[in-house]
């Protein structure tokens, strides 16, 4: 046998490997209990506790735009809670109202319109841009279904006006239109705001705000209105006058911060219209410069008490000057006073009107856009914010991102280019004629965009007269609207602490004296005219019918017309004043049970409706329901404690009737305290009625003897009489 060659392997050295053992089965249990403990188990709790809440009922839907049901028909339509999200319950701003199809038809045109007060058009809704822009549109394209709603709201800001462009989007919009900046400074988030506090971080901010979406999230800030924190806060509504501690200045530190913010949502609400298949305009915001003083002035810091005073006595010269008309000589004591400080807002108000005065109108103009920007209460939009939308517009690079020089279109508008008192109503809000500015030179960029090349309608261009003649608007009308400014506006701080106020007031009252001259002269059936050829125009304009039967209950008192069209109003839309009116209709023709179910269905919709509640008073009133009458009356006097003096009297007599002295009087206190001392005379006698009757005799002769002193015509009342000669005739010391 052959031998076999052996052949030896190659065996390579073995390596020594080093094997970690596992960890302890201890510390991984450790890091799955931190992971189950810090995330999962606040994920499961935050959801049962949603879905729970959610389940019962409690809480309310966020959205700015949410589904009704109309004549058994399912409609989007205006949410009044919407609202809740960024401000305490008893005092939120809610939409005006707007409604559409959850289908849109093929043939529809939707244009969104977003924005604050102004891009509403307080106090004419009926009259705003949006109306205006949606008549224009239906004369110049019939073949187009135009639905052009405005959802905007008083007091918000861009980071609301976010939100409510986030649901816009859901809705296949055609064309955003964003008008906002006026409510940055003291907005929900900004420096100057008694509401949510300012942020450094927008993304908290945001968080806040997606929290709120939650039910927990609201049952969370239902908690803290409670609290500490949120004693600042204020629970009732008191107009502009609530924002008088919170000045801030035009070098404020905090300013830029809410610029950064205001640029980033101004971005994310055209990104979020574009994204939604959009176009998007966006307009610069216009203010009054030449006729709203500033609403308040602070010196610069770092001035001594030396200088304070030269300023001081520079500026009374000047002011003394100006008041003898010799405006260039105040001018020299204005600009000395400037040396010294010159953002004193006052002082340039002051300047650019003796400017304007000797016919320097572009020296006039600067001193009334420094005024504004010096003004520490924060009101109108100034030139950061507006440049700020104008460099939005221009560097986004995106298609169908437009902008619309409307303060430009303003300047053109008036006279010397210093926008003023023919254009606004007070600082911000356009009167008829802004608004018709506005809309015709928005119209040239919507032409642009719309899937047609040319009108189908040939005519001319849109004159004043023609949107006031398709829109009804009559001098009746105007006077309407410039009464509320003159009452809710003009005799309210801060526009109180304005200067030239007095003469202010003045014009105003003998302007509004004017219109009413002219509706006598040309006669109420005119405008009853206009109102019917407009409606036989427009049948199912809501917003239309609902100003005619205005019109026609202080003027006719047709009330088988009026409620006929009322019920055709609420059946298009669930609109606050119709239902209002209807109900006060109602109860005129002692139609009592209708009128409480249709106040019980609006309190459905908006539960904080002040005047629901008055009127709801009234009828368990008449009833004897006195227990329900007091409860009521509480809600809309907690709603609205100030300006009210009827409900506060009619709540002391409900006391009263259900035997409780006590909170009677309590009420009546509480009526001399708040009220005028020239309007509580009825306050002070029924007061006194109540005090003798508990035998507080000193008490009771001290009231009504103010109550007759402040109105002689108390002692027509035999019960009052009666009781001031006996509390007369008996020895109280």
């Amino acid at each position: 046998m052959k031998r076999q060659k052996r052949i030896k392997k190659y065996t390579a050295p073995q390596k020594t490997v080093v094997v970690l053992p596992p960890p302890p089965p201890r510390k991984r249990r450790q890091w799955l209990f931190r992971f189950v403990s810090l995330i999962l188990v606040p994920l499961l709790f935050f959801s049962i506790l949603e879905g729970g809440l959610r389940c019962f009922g409690y809480g309310y839907s966020p959205r700015a735009i949410i589904k009704h049901t109309l004549e058994d028909k399912d409609v989007y339509c205006h949410n009044y809670r919407f609202g809740w999200r960024f401000f305490p319950r008893s005092i939120a701003r809610h939409f005006e109202g707007f409604v559409f199809d959850t289908q849109k038809s093929p043939d529809t045109y939707r244009i969104f319109i977003l924005g604050e007060s102004a891009a509403l058009g307080v106090p004419a809704p009926a009259y705003n841009v949006g109306r205006m822009l949606e008549v224009m549109l239906d004369e110049l394209y019939p073949e187009i279904r135009f639905e052009v709603h405005t959802v905007a709201m008083p007091a918000i800001n861009s980071h609301v006006v976010l939100e409510i462009a986030k649901d816009c989007a859901r809705h296949q919009p055609d064309l955003f239109i964003v008008y906002c900046g006026n409510n940055e400074i003291v907005g929900p988030y900004g420096p100057g705001t008694v509401f949510a506090p300012l942020s450094p971080s927008l993304s908290l901010i945001r968080a806040s705000i997606a929290m709120r979406s939650t039910r927990t999230g609201q049952l969370l800030e239902q908690g803290l209105q409670w609290a500490a924190t949120r004693r600042q806060t204020p629970l009732h509504w008191g107009g502009m006058e609530m924002f008088l501690e919170k000045q801030v200045r035009y070098d404020d530190p905090a300013l830029d911060i809410t610029y950064r913010h205001f640029e980033q949502n101004l971005r994310d609400i055209c990104r979020t219209g574009l994204k939604a298949g959009a176009a998007v305009i966006v307009s610069n915001v216009c203010t009054n410069l030449k006729d709203s003083p500033p609403f308040a002035s602070l010196h610069r810091t770092g001035l001594t008490e030396a200088e304070k005073q030269t300023w001081q006595a520079l500026y009374q010269e000047g002011v003394a000057l100006e008041a003898g008309g010799q405006a260039e000589q105040a001018i020299e004591k204005y600009r000395e006073a400037e040396k010294i400080d010159a953002t004193y807002a006052d002082l340039q108000f002051r300047l650019g009107k003796c400017c304007q005065a000797i016919g320097d109108f572009q020296n006039a103009g600067d001193c009334f856009t420094r005024a504004r920007e010096y003004d520490t209460l924060r009101f109108r939009a100034d030139t950061r914010i507006n440049d700020i939308i104008r460099t939005v517009a221009n560097t986004e690079q995106r298609t169908n991102l437009y902008f619309v020089d409307a303060v430009e279109a303003m300047e053109t508008a008036s006279p010397n280019r210093l926008p003023g008192g023919e254009l606004f109503y007070e600082h911000v809000h356009k009167n008829f004629t802004g608004n018709y500015i506005a809309a015709a030179t928005l119209l040239p960029q919507i032409q642009q965009i719309l899937p047609v090349s040319r009108p189908s309608a040939e005519s001319a261009p849109f004159s004043e007269a023609d949107v006031a003649r398709l829109l009804a608007y009559t001098e009746y009308d105007r006077a309407i609207y410039w009464n509320i400014i003159y009452q809710t506006f003009l005799t309210q701080p801060p526009f109180t602490n304005q200067l030239y106020h007095t003469q202010t007031l003045e014009e105003v009252q003998q302007g509004i004296d004017a219109i009413l001259a002219d509706v006598h002269n040309i006669g109420l059936n005119s405008c009853l005219r206009l109102y019917r050829q407009a409606i036989a125009n427009r049948p199912d304009d809501w917003h239309l019918l609902t100003r005619y039967c205005a019109f026609v209950s202080v003027t006719m008192k047709d009330n088988t017309e009026i409620e006929a069209m009322l019920r055709k109003v609420i059946k298009r839309c669930p609109y606050q004043p119709a239902y209002l009116q209807l109900a006060s209709v109602l109860s005129q023709q002692s139609r009592i049970p209708e009128a409480q179910a249709i106040l019980y269905e609006l309190l459905e919709l908006n539960p904080n409706v002040v005047f629901a509640h008055i009127e709801l008073a009234s009828i368990f009133r008449l009833r004897r329901d006195y227990t329900k009458e007091i409860q009521h009356l509480l809600t809309a006097l907690s709603l609205e404690p100030r300006g009210l003096f009827d409900p506060y009297m009619d709540l002391a007599v409900a006391y009263d009737n259900v035997g409780d002295p006590d909170n009677a009087i309590q009420t009546l206190y509480t009526v001399v305290k708040l009220f005028p001392e020239e309007q509580t005379a009825p306050a002070r006698a029924f007061l006194a009625i109540l005090l003798f009757n508990r035998q507080d005799y000193r008490n009771a002769k001290k009231e009504i003897q103010t109550a007759v002193q402040i109105n002689p015509d108390v002692r027509k009342n035999p019960a009052y009489e009666a009781l001031l000669i006996q509390l007369e005739s008996m020895q109280i010391q």
